[in-house]
């Protein structure tokens, strides 16, 4: 039976409000500059960390911080948004620089001693679906430090993988089963000629999130065995509790913001027990302007406010007071302009 010329047409109008609705449906991955909670066309941020103290109304810088989570480092972006280089401040006698794809992933991370003298180079490979399938590290003469080869079945689902040593033979190799659900249930793990060292068994719940993991010794004696049930609720979505200290209170922090004209932050205070205990700085550089406001800068200007609140260079920016505490622990918000 043929279909009349207004049935056609009537499957192609939905036809087209359906892939009109797809499209719609479809959510713009953020940028990694949106993700630094950046706006505007970022070319170069570097931040920086320092301990810090005030004395007499002004905040005095300390030494640089180093060590994790404080960051110290230089991001570039291209114009999109994407970032393609980033370069690690001095952290135990080395510099990083770290380079990254069209698609945000990272294809080749050079580490350096204090010198420049270039330490070990590390290369990333990737499937056509973006997955990594391989790592290798060499020292400065080529030598291979370390190489790690990921394999996926036809779905995508982490199969496992080959680990080398220095001698460019398997010394560790790990196989990862998934039950018919697509959970991941056990990996096993051997050395390179296959005997087992260890395994780790997981439990999930209905949505295929681990609830149970049990970590086992080479007599397949239990090791540790670690228990998420408390950060799912009943209906298996995950919890993100806040850390609530002995004290029963979220925290003693609170944090004061300076912004530049574009609303990106360039300073951010760290105060424990109201005292100042860190500074952030970023020196924020655009496309289309590279002069950026330097640390010292800033932080003339901080200590300017905080003595007489006179109008300065960066007049237009805002302080944001967030205290992530009130007396009866609900976060607050008060800001100045």
């Amino acid at each position: 039976m043929k279909e009349s010329k207004e049935i056609r047409k009537n499957k192609a109008e939905n036809i087209s409000s359906d892939d009109e609705l797809k499209s719609a449906a479809i959510i713009t991955k953020p940028t990694d500059a949106e993700v630094a909670e950046l706006t505007g066309n970022v070319y170069k941020v570097k931040e920086m960390c320092f301990k810090a103290s005030k004395k007499n109304g002004k905040i005095i810088l300390g030494k640089m911080e180093v060590s994790y989570p404080n960051k110290n480092i230089t991001t570039i972006y291209n114009e999109k948004g994407g970032k393609i280089e980033e370069q690690n401040a001095e952290q135990y006698g080395f510099l990083s620089t770290m380079f990254y794809n069209d698609n945000g992933q990272p294809i080749e991370n050079r580490v350096y001693l204090k010198d420049g003298t270039l330490q070990q180079k590390g290369i990333y490979k990737y499937n056509e679906r973006g997955q990594i399938i391989e790592m290798t590290n060499r020292d400065a003469e080529g030598k291979l430090s370390s190489k790690v080869e990921h394999f996926y079945n036809e779905k995508g689902d982490h199969l496992g993988c080959n680990q080398y040593g220095t001698d460019e033979k398997i010394n560790r190799i790990s196989k990862i089963k998934y039950d018919v659900n697509g959970f991941k249930i056990e990996e096993i793990v051997t050395d390179g000629n296959g005997v087992y060292t260890s395994s780790n068994i997981f439990k999930n719940n209905h949505k295929g999130h681990c609830v149970e993991m049990a970590m086992n010794y080479a007599d397949s004696s239990l090791n540790k065995l670690h228990l998420f049930y408390d950060s799912y609720d009943s209906d298996g979505n995950s919890i993100y509790a806040n850390y609530v200290n002995p004290k029963g209170s979220l925290g003693l922090e609170n944090y004061t913001y300076e912004y530049d004209k574009r609303g990106n932050w360039i300073a951010k205070i760290k105060h424990y027990k109201k005292n100042v205990t860190n500074v952030n700085f970023r020196e924020i550089s655009y496309f289309d302007d590279e002069n950026f406001i330097s640390f010292e800068k800033i932080l003339e200007r901080i200590n300017a406010d905080s003595n007489n609140q006179a109008a300065s260079d960066l007049s237009e920016l805002k302080i944001v007071e967030i205290n992530l505490t009130d007396e009866i622990g609900r976060a607050s918000c008060r800001e100045r302009v």
